[in-house]
Formats: C-alpha cells, sequence, structure tokens
C-alpha cells in the first residue's frame, strides 16, 4: 500500500503509521548530555584561564603575548563552546541559519587572533635591530586592524552566502524507510565551503609564519607552540570533512560538534596551559629575566681559547680591539667523545705582533700628549681572532660583555665609554664582526680587510677601513700588468661567488688596458670539485705558453698541492694581498712565493715607534704572552 512521506506501513501492511522523528536532542540522547557536560567543562576552563590573565594582566608572561589579543582569543574560544548548543535540539529555520554563521564568524576571529599573534612575534624581532622600520608597527593599531580585515572578509562571505541561498530546515524522508530525519539544509553547499576553506587558509598561513619563526630566540616566545595549535587545528578540520559527508542525521552534526570541541580545545591547550602553568606554578619565571637565560643560561658556552691574548687599560673612552696575532685554532677533544672542550690559539706571526704593537704605541703617544685630548685618557681592549671567524666573535662579544665570562646579548659595560673598534687583519673575520657591531651600531674601523661586500653602507653604516678595497687592488694589479709589458696572461680564480665577482673585475681592466688573457680557470674549492677542476687545469696550463698568471677569489691550496706546482715554477704568480697573506701559503709553500708578486699596503713608522718597541721586555711586561714568544 501507498503512504504519504511522513508515514509508513505496519508490519502486516494493513495501514500507515506515523515515521519515528530523528534529530539530535536536548533530552533524549546520552551523546547530548556528553557533549554537554564536556562543552560546560571547556567553557569553565576557558573562563577560569581569562581570569587568571585578567588578574596578572601586567606580568610580563600576559603582556610579552599581546594580552588584548590573548583576551580577544579567549572570549572567541569561550563563545565558540557555546555556539554548540545551537547544533543541539529540534533544528527550526532560525538556529539552522545561526549555527553555521556564529561558527564560522567566531572561529574566524580566534584563527585570526593567532595569525595576528605570529605576525607580531615575527615583527617584534625585526624591531630589535637599531633604527629598524618595523618599530613603527610596534603598537596596538596593527593586530586590531589586522583581526577586523581578516573578520570582515568572513562576514562578508556569510552575508553573501546568507544572501544568494540561507540554510534553512529539512524533513529527510527519504534515507530512512522508517524514521525521518530532520535536520538543516546548508543551501548553498558553495557558501558552507567558502567559510571552512576561508578559516583553512588563515589557519595554513597562520601555521606557515609560526613554523619558519619557532626558532627565533626569547623569552615568551609563543610561535612553537602556535605552530602545535594550528597544526592540531587543521588536521581536525581536514579529517572532519570526509566523516561529515560519510554520515547522516543526527551524526553528521555530532561530528561537527566534535570537530569544534576538539579544535577549540587544541587552541586553548596549545597556547595558554604553558603560560597558565607559570604564572601559578613557577611564578619565579614570570619575570622580565630572559626565560631563555634562567633556563639554559647554564649550558650556554663559549669555548676558551688557550695560549690567548688580553690587553686591557682602563680609560675615560675606551676603544675595542680584534688584532689577528695567532694566525691558526685549533680544538681538542674529550677522547672516544668526539666533544670538542676547548680551542688553542697558536702560530703567532711576528709582523702581525708588530702591528699590535703598533696600536698600543698610538693610544701611548695621544695619552702623552695633553693637547690631542685633553683631560681624556684613552684605555683599550684588546683581544685575538687567531685568523678564526669563532674566535673574532667570541673576542667582539668578550669586548661587548665585559669582564668575566662572556655572555651574548648581555654587558656589564658602560658602551658610552666604547668609542669603537679596531681590526681585523683579513676579511674572513672582519666580515663577522662587521655584522655584529653593526646590529648595535659601533664604529669599526678595519686595519686590513678588502671585500668588496664591506662597501655595502645598508649593512655595515658604520664599516671604515685604511687599505684599498678588492676592486681597486685588481685595478692596480691591471697597472703592474702594463707597467712590465705583461700583455699575454692567464687568470686562475677560485670557483665561488667572491671568484666569480673578483675575476669579472680584472678582466675589465685587463681589457681597458688591452692585455690579452689566455685563460681563465675557476677551481673548486671543496673536495667533491677542486679534483676535477684540477686536472682540466692541469692540461690547460701544460698546453699553454703564459708566463704571468693572476691569481683572485677566495685563497684554497689545492693547486698548490697537486701537480700544477710543477708547472709554477717558470711562472710569475701575481698574488692579491689576501693570497700573498695566508699562513697556508707561507708556511707550506715558500718556493712560490720566490717568483711571485704581490700587492700590499704599508705606512712608514713613527721614529719614536722603535723606542716604544724597545721598551717591551718581559721584566717591564711579565704578562704579555706574545712578548715572550714573538720578542
Amino acid at each position: 500500500m501507498s503512504c504519504p512521506d511522513h508515514e509508513w506501513p505496519n508490519e502486516n501492511r494493513t495501514r500507515c503509521i506515523p515515521k519515528q522523528v530523528e534529530f539530535l536532542s536536548f533530552t533524549d540522547d546520552k551523546i547530548s548530555f556528553v557533549f554537554i557536560t564536556f562543552l560546560l567543562l571547556c567553557f569553565g576552563k576557558t573562563l577560569l584561564v581569562l581570569v587568571i590573565f585578567i588578574l596578572h594582566r601586567d606580568t610580563p608572561v600576559v603582556k610579552a603575548n599581546n594580552k588584548s589579543l590573548s583576551f580577544v582569543l579567549l572570549v572567541s574560544i569561550m563563545l565558540g563552546f557555546l555556539c554548540v548548543f545551537l547544533f543541539l535540539g529540534h533544528p527550526v529555520d532560525v538556529t539552522c541559519l545561526l549555527r553555521q554563521i556564529s561558527f564560522g564568524i567566531l572561529f574566524t576571529i580566534a584563527v585570526s587572533s593567532v595569525l595576528t599573534k605570529t605576525i607580531m612575534v615575527c615583527i617584534a624581532f625585526k624591531a630589535t635591530k637599531p633604527n629598524s622600520v618595523w618599530r613603527k608597527w610596534i603598537g596596538v593599531k596593527l593586530p586590531t586592524c589586522i583581526v577586523l580585515a581578516c573578520s570582515s572578509v568572513q562576514v562578508i562571505i556569510c552575508i553573501s552566502w546568507l544572501s544568494i541561498s540561507p540554510p534553512f530546515q529539512e524533513l529527510d524522508t527519504h534515507s530512512y524507510q522508517e524514521k525521518i530525519i530532520i535536520q538543516c539544509n546548508e543551501g548553498s553547499v558553495i557558501g558552507f565551503y567558502s567559510v571552512l576553506g576561508y578559516m583553512g587558509i588563515l589557519a595554513t598561513v597562520s601555521f606557515i609564519i609560526a613554523f619558519f619563526a619557532r626558532t627565533l630566540p626569547d623569552s615568551f616566545n609563543e610561535a612553537k607552540y602556535i605552530t602545535f595549535s594550528m597544526l592540531v587545528f587543521c588536521s581536525v578540520w581536514i579529517a572532519m570533512i570526509p566523516a561529515y559527508l560519510s554520515t547522516k542525521g543526527k551524526y553528521t552534526v555530532a561530528v561537527e560538534i566534535f570537530a569544534i570541541l576538539i579544535s577549540n580545545n587544541g587552541l586553548l591547550y596549545c597556547i595558554f596551559l604553558t603560560k597558565c602553568f607559570i604564572i601559578l606554578c613557577r611564578p619565579e619565571l614570570n619575570t622580565k629575566i630572559p626565560i631563555c637565560s634562567l633556563l639554559s643560561a647554564c649550558h650556554l658556552q663559549i669555548l676558551s681559547a688557550y695560549e690567548d691574548y688580553e690587553y686591557v687599560q682602563d680609560g675615560d673612552i675606551i676603544i675595542g680591539g680584534v688584532f689577528t696575532v695567532n694566525c691558526l685554532m685549533a680544538g681538542w677533544t674529550v677522547p672516544k667523545k668526539l666533544i670538542v672542550t676547548g680551542m688553542f690559539c697558536m702560530k703567532p706571526l711576528h709582523h702581525y705582533y708588530k702591528k699590535l704593537q703598533m696600536f698600543l704605541f698610538a693610544i701611548d703617544q695621544v695619552n702623552n700628549n695633553p693637547t690631542i685630548l685633553p683631560n681624556v685618557t684613552l684605555g683599550y681592549y684588546l683581544y685575538d681572532s687567531c685568523s678564526d671567524p669563532r674566535k673574532a666573535i667570541k673576542s667582539v662579544l668578550q669586548i661587548l660583555s665585559g669582564p668575566g665570562e662572556t655572555i651574548p646579548n648581555y654587558s656589564c659595560r658602560d658602551h658610552q665609554k666604547l668609542a669603537g673598534f679596531i681590526g681585523d687583519q683579513s676579511s674572513t673575520t672582519t666580515l663577522p664582526i662587521a655584522q655584529i657591531l653593526s646590529v648595535y651600531n659601533h664604529v669599526q674601523v678595519s686595519y686590513g680587510a678588502t671585500d668588496n661586500y664591506l662597501n655595502d653602507r645598508a649593512a655595515f653604516p658604520n664599516f671604515y677601513r685604511t687599505v684599498q678595497d678588492d676592486f681597486m687592488i685588481y685595478c692596480y694589479v691591471s697597472e703592474l700588468m702594463r707597467h712590465f709589458g705583461w700583455t699575454w696572461v692567464g687568470i686562475i680564480t677560485s670557483g665561488d661567488e667572491s671568484g666569480e665577482i673578483e675575476s669579472s673585475w680584472l678582466l675589465r681592466f685587463l681589457s681597458r688596458l688591452q692585455i690579452c688573457v689566455a685563460f681563465l680557470i675557476r677551481t673548486g674549492i671543496n673536495v667533491f670539485t677542486e679534483s676535477r677542476d684540477l686536472e682540466s687545469a692541469y692540461s690547460t696550463l701544460e698546453k699553454s705558453s703564459v708566463k704571468v698568471i693572476i691569481l683572485c677569489g677566495t685563497y684554497h691550496d689545492a693547486m698548490f698541492q697537486s701537480s700544477m706546482r710543477r708547472l709554477f715554477r717558470d711562472i710569475t704568480l701575481i698574488l692579491p694581498p689576501n693570497w700573498a697573506s695566508h699562513i697556508a701559503l707561507i708556511e707550506k709553500y715558500p718556493e712560490i712565493l720566490n717568483c711571485s708578486l704581490s700587492l700590499n699596503f704599508w705606512s712608514e713608522a713613527d721614529k719614536n715607534f722603535k723606542n716604544f718597541v724597545d721598551s717591551f721586555q718581559p721584566m717591564i711586561r711579565p704578562k704579555d704572552k706574545l712578548l715572550e714568544i714573538c720578542g
């Protein structure tokens, strides 16, 4: 027999009886009771966290993580829990319309707040550099604008959805014969998935930014917690979509409620759990002293460099100095553990020590002449770089930190007395020093670095040098070729960026002077490329009649170790300063220098300098380690 849609036949098919009505009821479903109990607990926990943050709103933990955004996020999470009630009970047009709209807008506000927190973490670190343009973005206006802008887009999507095809109550009489499912039809499927998709985009962007910012060092950097919270959020909603599409009736609603509760809890626990723990259980960490210092400073150690020199003299104005005297630094390890426990500075060079003496002589002359700096005494803090970038960094940090143990980014010294820095000899050690001092806005004067990269005024606004840069050096090298009438030369350069730039300058200068280049050989500076390159270079040199070769780029001694060394015996090598002064070339291959030419910059010492040097005696300076070795 045929029955209306809201009825179905009895077992004997003699009459029509009403179908059972199904929806997620407040009272008749155990699953609803579980959801209500759980969401009330979650609402209470969120309210408790909000109260804790309000009571401790002036503490560093709350203030460092933008308390206004934290309050907005907590309120949106609380309201997100409460919007679950719109999914329970008998669906009507009003609840169908409000449930998805309220859920979409509240979750967008929450995710926008998380995204804004992530952006502000990145801006805060950008703004720590002196004279940074990012500082103007620090404040209340930018976070408010970002949250409002992101949320406004979702509001526009929701309004468009409601205008075109809003959700409505629907009776599903065909999915099951024996019951009618009262449910909400989403109206426009495109509108529904646009709301979810926009939230997914915000969460993904927040995850990506937080992932890259997670390693930024700071006391209360929450980027790593945001990363994990967005990972939980995205995972829940990605898993929800297939489950949502494969279920029917009240279980479809249950799946969405479950996703709302779990994702909200993910935001709550991942972002606020550690902060509440610090506020309630570890109040000693809730201070302006960086947490990273309290937790890990005891594990932070810059290795000691033995046989290191230190020259310290106090004064009204202090000059920091990093001078290369020892030209090699080696480390030793604990047997069987391969743990580096210390560094050893070795092989001091007499002419390097002489430059250190020149500096001390200049300070002595200034202090003894009352007309140069009347009523002012110059002091200094001088350390060795040992021709190693790591030791150069340690030395400059030691000067910035003051006496005692070296503590990066911390100073016990009055920086108003620190006038600037002198050093270093080579570009290899000068460059990392310049990068550190540009952050602190200190003046640096190098007496030997020639790298053209240091001319970048945007990166190194306070860097100066007393020698010509590489660009001018190769200009002089070209003039030297013309002076001797060498019009047929070869070029060997390192196969890195430095070699490519310097060789291009050299080719340009030589071309202007009508000097022909027989070949340009690029040799690798690592074990993976140098063997193949050297074989090709050897073949080229053996066939060539060139008697003059110009070397440029980054120093590497692979060519001197190979069979090419034999070919250099009858060739005049032109060496730039960074090659001619390199300790490996001086010690291992001195015969190379016998038939080579190099440009260097020397200044004539003051006639009183010899008397000053003669006063350097072990009895007068018993603590001078270098005097014993180099004197």
